[in-house]
């Protein structure tokens, strides 16, 4: 056997508990809440100014090791934005969800394209979409739409003039062909 594989199966798989017991641990008195969702996920909801110090212990801690990053991106609220992140641990099987509440007049939150190299491509993806400024971000230009004006088409604010959308009808459109043999639709169960 190879050395990696003999540390793979030394490595003890951790329970969802125990994941949320040393992330509380790592973590608790820097965010507003570390839990589990019905379905395993750890969910940490915490403020934009904590996430790079956040998400360092959660890299960092050799137990835990969320050295993958998933994702980042927004979500538009009436009132408010939240930033979100998904991480993953290559040593368990428990993802992570960072949600933290952001100003929706004007959106900041620190950049972690020094911590994950991934993080370049998908905070400027969440800029274009939604306009959250990532601050410390290498180059956040518009990847996506190219607009000069600041319009950001996820916002839920992008299109006031948006027309209602009218229903399609089936006026003037002769009735399918049945094959032989084959029953006519309304006869089907």
């Amino acid at each position: 056997m190879t050395e990696m594989q003999t540390d793979q199966q030394n490595r003890k798989q951790l329970h969802p508990a125990e994941v949320l017991e040393l992330a509380r641990e790592l973590v608790g008195e820097d965010c507003e809440e570390v839990y589990l969702d019905d379905r395993g996920n750890m969910l940490i909801r915490l403020d934009a100014p904590q996430l790079a110090v956040v998400i360092r212990a959660l890299r960092d801690d050799d137990r835990l090791s969320y050295r993958y990053l998933v994702m980042v991106t927004a979500t538009d609220y009436e009132d408010h934005m939240e930033a979100v992140y998904m991480l993953r641990s290559m040593n368990h099987g428990v993802p992570v969800e960072l949600r933290a509440d952001l100003d929706r007049d004007d959106p900041h939150i620190p950049s972690l394209a020094l911590l994950y190299s991934t993080a370049c491509w998908h905070e400027r993806e969440a800029y274009d979409m939604f306009g959250v400024v990532y601050d410390g971000h290498p180059e956040l230009t518009r990847i996506l739409t190219g607009r000069k004006e600041e319009m950001y088409p996820l916002r839920k604010d992008a299109r006031p003039e948006r027309r209602p959308r009218r229903e399609w009808r089936y006026e003037g459109i002769p009735a399918a062909l049945r094959l032989p043999g084959e029953r006519d639709r309304s006869e089907r169960s």
